[in-house]
């Protein structure tokens, strides 16, 4: 009897020695001595062993294992497993917003810009360089920031506005002036820069900067032009030296070229314009020299449209009758005789077509300068005391004839004039001797003035 109580008690200790061992944990003392199974502890601490799978939350031992589920902790934990592991460190390449990110891995620390449509908190994080209400918006060329296709800032490239000098470019359509120079940068016009640009009318010319612009180029004005003419915008010649004048204030005395009928049939002409006698203007059409027969009263030249010498329009002392005798209207004709070196002339007031259509008739034609005038063209005439007719085509049969001029005479009328001062003059009924045809001449008793006298002058006959 004594025996089997023995045998039950030594049954009831191992009893509870298996009890202790195990607790009331729900897993195997086998299965408790390796990693866990992921079923929940109920109180009996785990070895300290590397978890395979995630615990619950209220496993009775702290892991002293590094990994949880195949990833890395952050150091050994310090409290129980709650199921979820450390989170990974921020890539800008993770295809996630995370981290100091605008949008999913572009903006903030990343280096990559976020596109337009994507979040951002700065203008450096968009592409476009434009946050607008947290926003990236599309570039434009008014938000101030160079973007998109600019070639600077809101200007060159797809914007309408040109950028200015000084301002980055690509290529001379990005510049106002049309220019984009060295560094790529827009270049201030100049008057060779082979650009149409700044105040310029035309390439390089026209404008109170430029030169004057050929025949044919764009205009503003007529002194955007040689010929001093702006028709429709467009450099045309000059129909006369006093439009040339008229569009090129102080423009200088010389030979220019003329085109009285513009875009007529009729051809331009070269003809020496003096731009200073008298306000200038003045369109060379006559030279006579008065010691030649080539301008006698009576000479062809005087009524028919035959030209003479065409290739001489300078101010010189070659004879030459020029297309602007018969092309040229006027207002105003000025006859000037060279006289011992000396100069001097007077203007007659005549309005005409052209001085072929003044001289073709024949007819006389009155002036009224005054004896006066006509004597203060020569240095030391003489005219006799009465008639004093002048005009254009002044004659009397069988006396005196001058072609401009004043005709005297000693009687108290005009019917036998002996005496003339003038262009176009012959000689008298009284004496052949006067063989001057520009200048003066006074035969027969000239007197009441310095008597006989024969001055030959060099004579030109301008219109204005």
């Amino acid at each position: 009897m004594k025996k089997m109580t023995l045998l039950w008690i030594g049954m009831t200790a191992v009893g509870v020695g298996l009890a202790a061992c195990g607790g009331s944990d729900d897993t195997t003392p086998a299965e408790d001595a390796g990693a866990d199974t992921g079923v929940v502890d109920s109180g009996a601490k785990d070895a300290a062993v590397t978890d395979s799978s995630v615990d619950a939350a209220n496993d009775a031992k702290a892991d002293s294992g590094p990994v949880d589920s195949g990833a890395t902790d952050a150091g050994s934990d310090a409290k129980a497993d709650t199921g979820i592991d450390a989170s990974p460190a921020a890539t800008c390449s993770d295809a996630i917003k995370n981290g100091g990110e605008a949008d999913v891995d572009c903006g903030g620390a990343c280096a990559a810009k976020c596109a337009d449509g994507k979040a951002c908190v700065v203008t450096a994080d968009c592409t476009s360089g434009v946050c607008t209400a947290n926003v990236c918006a599309a570039p434009t060329c008014a938000d101030t920031v160079k973007n998109g296709g600019e070639a600077d800032v809101d200007c060159g490239g797809a914007c309408a506005a040109k950028c200015g000098d000084g301002k980055a470019c690509a290529a001379n359509a990005d510049c106002s002036s049309g220019v984009c120079g060295a560094n790529n940068t827009c270049s201030a016009p100049t008057c060779a820069d082979n650009i149409k640009n700044g105040a310029e009318t035309d390439v390089d010319c026209g404008g109170a900067a430029c030169g004057s612009c050929a025949i044919g180029k764009a205009c503003g004005a007529g002194s955007d032009c040689t010929g001093g003419v702006c028709t429709g915008n467009v450099c045309a010649l000059a129909t006369s030296c006093k439009t040339l004048l008229a569009g090129h204030p102080g423009l200088a005395s010389g030979v220019y070229t003329l085109d009285p009928d513009g875009a007529g049939a009729k051809p331009s002409f070269q003809a020496y314009c003096d731009m200073v006698s008298d306000g200038g203007g003045w369109t060379l059409a006559l030279k006579a020299d008065g010691t030649k027969q080539t301008f006698t009263y009576a000479a062809a030249l005087w009524t028919n449209t035959t030209l003479l010498a065409t290739d001489k329009p300078d101010l010189d002392l070659n004879e030459a009758k020029l297309a602007s005798w018969n092309e040229t209207a006027f207002t105003d004709v000025r006859l000037a005789l060279v006289d011992g070196g000396v100069t001097r002339a007077v203007k007659i007031p005549k309005v005409a077509t052209s001085l072929n259509a003044v001289y073709a008739a024949g007819a006389f034609s009155a002036t009224n300068l005054g004896r006066a005038s006509w004597k203060g063209i020569l240095a030391a005439p003489s005219l006799q005391t009465n008639c004093n007719r002048e005009g254009f085509s002044n004659s009397v049969a069988n006396y005196a004839n001058i072609r401009l001029g004043i005709l005297g005479n000693n009687e108290g009328d005009c019917n036998s004039p002996d005496s003339w001062i003038g262009l176009g003059g012959s000689a008298t009924a009284c004496s052949a001797a006067i063989t001057a045809t520009v200048g003066n001449g006074a035969i027969c008793g000239a007197s009441g003035d310095l008597g006989d006298k024969e001055v030959k002058a060099f004579g030109y006959v301008f219109v204005r």
